[in-house]
Order: C-alpha cells, then sequence, then structure tokens
C-alpha cells in the first residue's frame, strides 16, 4: 500500500511558509510542504446520551458523566510535534534507529543527561522485554507520546493528517488495512506497560490533550473513505467527538458530539477553547480535493473561535475572522492572542469579561512562543531576530541567546525553575537532488538546561546536557 498525501494547505500555515518563521528552518518547511498540511474542517456540535460499542469496551455516552467533571480542574497536556513531551523532570522523545528500531529516550533533568527509558545497564534496548523499545507494528503508523504527574502514554493509529486529505493507492494484494488506535499507559520510568483503551476501528486521535487528573480528554475523529478512481481514495474525517479516558481503568466515555474536525487550541476555567473554520457553503468532496477550489473557499470563509463548556455542554462563539487575513491564535492564562500577518498589532480576547481588545500596537506580532508572562515574538522579516514581550507592562525586548546559525535560542520544554532548550548549532548547505533545491540543515545541536530568569536577561548560563542521539523530535 502507497499512501500519498495531497498538498492541500491551510490557508494561515500557508501564510506563515511563505513569510517565514523564526523558529522554522528550510528543512523543516521543506519536510512539511512535502508531507502534506492538515486542513481544518468546519465543525458544528450538539451533545448526545446513549451508549455504543467499541472495540472490547463499552463507552458510555454522556450518561452520568457530568458528576465526574463537574468542578474538577482541567489542564492542557502539551505534546511538542506528537513524538516528545516534558514533565517537571525530564523530556520524552521517540527516537527511531537507522535499522528501523524505535524507542523512548528520556533526558532527565537532574542528571543533565539522555537516556534509554531503561533500568537495566546491561540492556541492548531492541526487544519489548526492553521498557524503552517500541514494538516494529508501529514503525508506519502515527506515534504520540504524553505525560501527566502519574502516568506516560503512548498512543499508536493510523497516520490521519487531521482534518485532511489523504489519497490511498492499493496494489493487488496490498490493500489498506486500518488498525485501532491504541492508547498505552506505563509508569513514568517505562515500567508496567499496559494497554489502557482501544478506540473503534477507523476512529484516531487529534494532537491535542487535557486532563482533569482522573481523565485523560481528546477530539476522536472517524475516517471514512470514498472512491476518486481506480486504486484511488478520498480519505477523509466524518465526524469527530470529544472522549474522556479513564487513566486508572481505561474506560472511555463520550462527551460530546461534533459534526467534523476542530482544533482545540487550549483550556481556561473548564472550557475548551477550539477553532473551526466556517465556509459559505457546504463542502463538497469534488471542493475539498481540488486544491484550487479548496483554496479559493478557504480565502472567502471565516476563522470562528469557540469554545465549549466541559460543565453545560454549552457551546459559545467568542471571535470570527475572515480566513483570508491570514490569523494565528495562542492562549495563555485567561488571553486568546491573535494577529495576522497584514497587520501590526496583536489582538486579544479575555475569557473572563469577554471582551476583545487590542493588546499592542507593533510590528513584532508574529508569536512564536509564551512562557511564563512573556511573548516570544517577531516580525515578518527574514532576520531572524525574536523579541520578548512582558505581558503585564507590554514593554519589548530583543531575545539576546542566539545560535551558531543566527536563529534564536529556543524553548523546548519547561521545569519549574528551567527551561530545556536547543543552545546551540552550526548550519551547512545540502543539495537535494530529486526535489532540485539546496536547503540549509543543523548540525552539531547542542541542548541546555538554563535558568528562566537567565533565559529572558540573556545571560549565556547553560548547563549543557549529555544527549545519546543528535536530534530530539
Amino acid at each position: 500500500m502507497l499512501l500519498l498525501t495531497q498538498s492541500v494547505i491551510i490557508w494561515d500555515f500557508f501564510i506563515l511558509i511563505m513569510k517565514g518563521s523564526i523558529y522554522m528552518e528550510k528543512k523543516k518547511i521543506l519536510t512539511l510542504l512535502m508531507c502534506g498540511i492538515a486542513v481544518v474542517s468546519g465543525l458544528t456540535a450538539c451533545s448526545s446520551n446513549g451508549k455504543t460499542q467499541g472495540e472490547g469496551k463499552e463507552q458510555v455516552i454522556g450518561e452520568g458523566f457530568e458528576e465526574n467533571i463537574q468542578d474538577k480542574d482541567i489542564r492542557m497536556l502539551h505534546s511538542r510535534f506528537g513524538e516528545s513531551c516534558g514533565s517537571k523532570d525530564g523530556y520524552y522523545s521517540i527516537h527511531s534507529n537507522e535499522d528501523g528500531m524505535m524507542n523512548i529516550m528520556y533526558v532527565d533533568y537532574k542528571a543533565k543527561k539522555q537516556i534509554y527509558l531503561c533500568d537495566k545497564s546491561e540492556c541492548k534496548h531492541d526487544n519489548e522485554k526492553c521498557t524503552s523499545f517500541i514494538d516494529f507494528k508501529y514503525g508506519a503508523m502515527e506515534k504520540t507520546i504524553l505525560c501527566d504527574d502519574k502516568y506516560l502514554y503512548l498512543i499508536t493509529s493510523e497516520y490521519n493528517n487531521e482534518n485532511g486529505v489523504s489519497t490511498y493507492i492499493s496494489y493487488p494484494g496490498q490493500e489498506k488495512e486500518d488498525e485501532p488506535t491504541t492508547i498505552y499507559r506505563m509508569n513514568l520510568d517505562g515500567s508496567n506497560k499496559k494497554i489502557l483503551a482501544t478506540l473503534s476501528t477507523g476512529e484516531v486521535l487529534g494532537d491535542s490533550f487535557f486532563t482533569d487528573g482522573n481523565y485523560i480528554y481528546g477530539v476522536a475523529m472517524k475516517s471514512v473513505t470514498t472512491a476518486l478512481e481506480e486504486n484511488s481514495n478520498y480519505t477523509y474525517s466524518d465526524s469527530s467527538r470529544l472522549i474522556g479516558i479513564s487513566n486508572d481503568s481505561g474506560e472511555i466515555k463520550e462527551v460530546s458530539k461534533w459534526d467534523s474536525d476542530c482544533r482545540v487550541l487550549g483550556v481556561f476555567d473548564n472550557k475548551v477553547i477550539t477553532l473551526k473554520l466556517k465556509f459559505n457553503k457546504e463542502l463538497t468532496i469534488e471542493d475539498k480535493v481540488d486544491e484550487e477550489k479548496y483554496m479559493e473557499l478557504l480565502k472567502n470563509g471565516e476563522e470562528t473561535i469557540v469554545s465549549f463548556d466541559m460543565k453545560t455542554g454549552e457551546f459559545k462563539e467568542l471571535i470570527s475572522n475572515k480566513s483570508k487575513e491570514g490569523y494565528y491564535y495562542n492562549m495563555y492564562g485567561k488571553d486568546i492572542f491573535y494577529y495576522s500577518y497584514q497587520g501590526d498589532k496583536i489582538m486579544a480576547f479575555d475569557l473572563n469579561s469577554n471582551k476583545e481588545y487590542v493588546f499592542l500596537e507593533s510590528k513584532y506580532s508574529n508569536i512564536q512562543q509564551i512562557y511564563d508572562g512573556y511573548i516570544i515574538s517577531s516580525d515578518w522579516s527574514d532576520d531572524n531576530n525574536a523579541y520578548i514581550i512582558n505581558i503585564e507592562d507590554k514593554s519589548v525586548n530583543e531575545l539576546k541567546l542566539k545560535k551558531n546559525n543566527g536563529f534564536p535560542v529556543n524553548i523546548i520544554a519547561e521545569s519549574k525553575d528551567f527551561y530545556f532548550v536547543e543552545s546551540n548549532c552550526d548550519i551547512e548547505s545540502e543539495y537535494i537532488e530529486w526535489a532540485d533545491v539546496t536547503q540549509d540543515i543543523e548540525t552539531n545541536r547542542q541542548y541546555s538546561l538554563i535558568s528562566k530568569e537567565d533565559f529572558f536577561k540573556g545571560n549565556k548560563n547553560f548547563q549543557d546536557v549529555k544527549l545519546i542521539v543528535e536530534e530530539l523530535n
């Protein structure tokens, strides 16, 4: 089976690539373009009650769920590029070896070194007896790793281009076989790995997750395949639902249904903040498959920010912007920050007061990251400079820490007092013959810990971390 991904590109991400990002080097841009970009489809939602049978476990929908989530705080479980995540004590990532084997790696902040997630010094880390080992059968599947205060989770599923378009070309004897999405749970040291839950065949999870301490919540999307022509099929998300998975029993409960896929931006005060696209017509399969037609419809559509109340099940539209203006959205605390590549200002929406306001008139509106009350941003030029915006007093200062390639030092994960960063790297040119392009690639990467105070003051007090592998996911 050969998987081809159609280059249907979400409007705002397309603009981001064209304009450039201080943290996205040419290699990453090329990779994303070659792989295709996910497209967010419109969403509408309604609550539902009833029961349905999943794979091996009964899924109780809605019924009695309100009591479980009442008055429980929810928080995001952040995942960086899916195959990595950070805890207060260290950083987990999935490493693929040249021989196809995969292992879970762990950066121990206290020891300042990377290890295999395995406590056996004599282990070769090449079979299922090793707690870091990931079975070969998941090599061609999408993998997500998450952690909360108690457990580490590994999620495996079919590659899905969330909200996107995929075309499968099947040859005789090589027809596509769907593998169910499986959630594994293990201790933070990799021990006691078990299958926690399995979704229905054809259902995959999006890349945003949050938790209330007892349940892990995610958006489960059901894929439908329609034949286009001989040996070619169009696969898309037909419906989606917000589900909670008990981190103890693995019981799956449905919170709410959606008509189509959605993107979760963040959570605040037991509300899930989502992004949806609205078109001026109901899209046909032909509209979605035809890239030019889709992009035209996308430019004439609207981007809408909608909140979902976990307690009441109510949806409320908060913000609406024209898609053609190319907006980007970030959440921090009670505020949604958003900006357009066409403008020189950062807008904000206060979730406490439900009021929209101009946060800052500035050319440094290209937000990259937000940590500890500071926005790390840039303008839309190609000079690779970054700036620190203090959210409280709105002061703007240059980010002084830079790598040898001219890009700013970027934050990968954090503990209570430190950031885990890519502190340095060199850059080399590489010619890609099949694409007939020359791209810059990072070499000699160095990863370090740095105190949060030193990072924002620009003090190069790096504590280098010894890695086994050169590049982190």
